[in-house]
């Protein structure tokens, strides 16, 4: 039988044999588990990712009302990148946020276009929305549902976000 140790951080009794990995891994308190590394690393990538994407939007596409709401959509995800390498606590609300923004914008969009458009073109939009972008809508809720259960639940989100 391995002999029992405790964490220095938690306090919690745990195997010699598994302590190292309890205290790298798994300890809430242990301050190994902090940064932008693992699934928040990948987070972050995803942030950039959308803050161009957005830029790219709001350059291109020809509505001015929807340029401008993807303009400040672009804004607010630039800020959460700064608060993301600051390190501030209030990242963790304002990135739930900027998760589930988009969808007022979608239900805009939707509405828009159901007055602006009419006949065929009406029709061709209407066959798009549901080929490919109730699939969008959905796996980008899902993603956004996966997302803020990582944010609120995650030691690492709650390690690295104090300042």
């Amino acid at each position: 039988m391995s002999e029992k140790i405790k964490c220095k951080y938690c306090g919690k009794v745990i195997s010699k044999i598994n302590l190292k990995d309890h205290e790298e891994n798994w300890c809430s308190k242990s301050p190994k588990i902090k940064g932008i590394d693992g699934w928040m690393g990948l987070f972050a990538f995803g942030l950039y990712i959308s803050a161009i994407v957005l830029l790219y939007y709001s350059l291109t596409i020809g509505v001015l009302f929807f340029n401008i709401i993807f303009l400040l959509t672009f804004g607010y995800f630039i800020y959460l990148i700064y608060l993301m390498h600051k390190r501030s606590k209030d990242f963790k609300k304002l990135v739930i946020w900027g998760l589930w923004i988009w969808v007022p914008i979608i239900v805009i969009e939707v509405v828009y276009f159901m007055v602006v458009l009419t006949g065929e073109q009406f029709t061709q939009w209407i066959n798009l929305l549901f080929s490919e972008g109730l699939s969008s809508l959905i796996s980008g809720v899902v993603g956004s549902l996966i997302w803020t259960e990582y944010i609120l639940k995650s030691k690492r989100v709650k390690n690295t976000f104090t300042k």
